[in-house]
Order: C-alpha cells, then structure tokens, then sequence
C-alpha cells in the first residue's frame, strides 16, 4: 500500500510540474508569435555567372613560372600556352617566375596588383586568368588574401569589361604542404569576398600519389614536366568550358 501511495503521489507531482512548464512557455499579453528560426551550416550565394572562353575570346593569362612554361621541352608546351591555343583564345600572356600576389619577384618585377595596373589598357580583355602562385607562402593567409583581392581589384578598374578567374596553384610535392594549403585557403577566401570563379587544383586533386612523378618533375625545382603542363592545361580547359556560356 505505502508503494501506490508513493507512486500516487509521484503521478500527482508530474502533473503538477508540467502544467507548471506550459503555463511558462505560454507568450505574455500582447506578445506577437515570431517564426520558428532555422539555422544552416554555411550560407547561400548565388552561383556566379558563367564567362567567355570562346575561340578569339581576348584573353590575358597572368603568373609566374608555371605560366612561363618552365619545366617544359619548349615554352609553346607551357600549360598556359596550349590552354590558350587549345580554346583559340586571343591570349597575352604575361609570365614572371618567382613573382605571385605578394611577391614581386626576385628582380623586383612587380607582384601581381603592380603588373595588371602596367598592362596597356588597349588590350581590353574580356577574360583574364589569374595563375598561382607558389611563391605566396611568406604571409599570413589573411595578408594573401587581401594581396589577391587588391588585385581582383586593380584588375576590375583597369579593364571593367573582364570576367575574372583564378587559377591557382597545383600541389608542386605531397603530402600538400601547410603553405601550399594556406595559398589555397587565401584564394578561396578572396574569391568569395570578390565573387569571383576560382579553380582550385589542390581541392580537385589534380596531382595525387598515382601521377605526381609523371606530372612534377624534381630535377626543375619541383615544377611541371612537358607531360605535367600538358595535362595542366587539359585540365584547365575542362574547368574554363563547365563555368563557361
């Protein structure tokens, strides 16, 4: 008997406390009923619109040593120069090894930003392509990323009428090195803030433990083979035609 009274009064206890709880949730006089929030783990943008890469598209492809061909037989072999002689483009092709977005290279070049704004501006391209670069790995990804989008920027004032990629840099060595990562890190964030199509190489794993001897040549400091810029390029204008009209 002590145990259903027990029990009895527990029930009566249970009952007490919710009635307790409803009437708490329920709104104060005069309050307005507001939507229920969701949450998402990131948040939407809107896809970017396609560019223009059809054949005789004027194009300026703009990098350092990867872009000069280096690593290759001859520089008509270079990923850039068979990207564009693939797709027709009307291509100048500005190349500078050991230059990038915060590096002005070893003879004092110009980094990126200073080389766009010293292009001549009858060039008018409608499409310019940003490659690289390797030799960002100094700074902070946050000086990187602010380095690329000062020079999205430039190029944006300089020719209003481009569309804008990014195109950066390839795994050189495996493992990805941590700067390697901090670069494509740096780029993604840039891209974003600039809305601008970035093709990441190191996030598509265009390089991998199965053709890294055939495509990274050691004996040119870690830099494309022929058959490396070859594939680079191929690889290149496949992701030009998916984000292309």
């Amino acid at each position: 008997m002590i145990v259903v009274a027990l029990v009895a009064i527990m029930a009566i206890m249970l009952v007490i406390l919710a009635m307790q709880h409803v009437n708490a949730s329920r709104p104060a006089a005069g309050a307005t009923a507001g939507p229920v929030p969701t949450f998402s783990s990131s948040p939407s943008r809107a896809a970017l619109p396609a560019i223009t890469s059809a054949a005789g598209t004027r194009t300026v492809i703009l990098g350092d040593s990867w872009t000069v061909g280096y690593g290759a037989d001859t520089q008509e072999h270079g990923l850039a120069y068979m990207a564009a002689r693939d797709l027709q483009l009307d291509a100048t092709i500005s190349g500078i090894s050991g230059s990038g977005y915060t590096s002005a290279g070893p003879n004092n070049e110009g980094t990126y930003q200073t080389r766009i704004e010293q292009l001549p501006a009858d060039l008018d391209p409608t499409l310019i392509i940003l490659q690289g670069s390797v030799n960002d790995a100094a700074p902070t990804t946050e000086e990187t990323s602010v380095a690329v989008a000062d020079t999205v920027e430039a190029a944006k004032t300089k020719f209003p009428n481009a569309q804008i990629v990014l195109f950066g840099p390839a795994a050189p060595q495996l493992p990805v090195s941590g700067g390697m990562q901090k670069i494509d890190r740096a780029l993604h964030l840039a891209a974003a803030r600039e809305e601008v199509h970035y093709i990441s190489p190191i996030a598509q794993n265009w390089i991998t433990v199965g053709n890294i001897k055939e495509m990274i040549d050691p004996t040119k400091q870690f830099h494309p083979s022929t058959a490396g810029h070859a594939y680079l390029a191929e690889k290149l204008e496949e992701s030009l035609r998916k984000i292309s009209q």
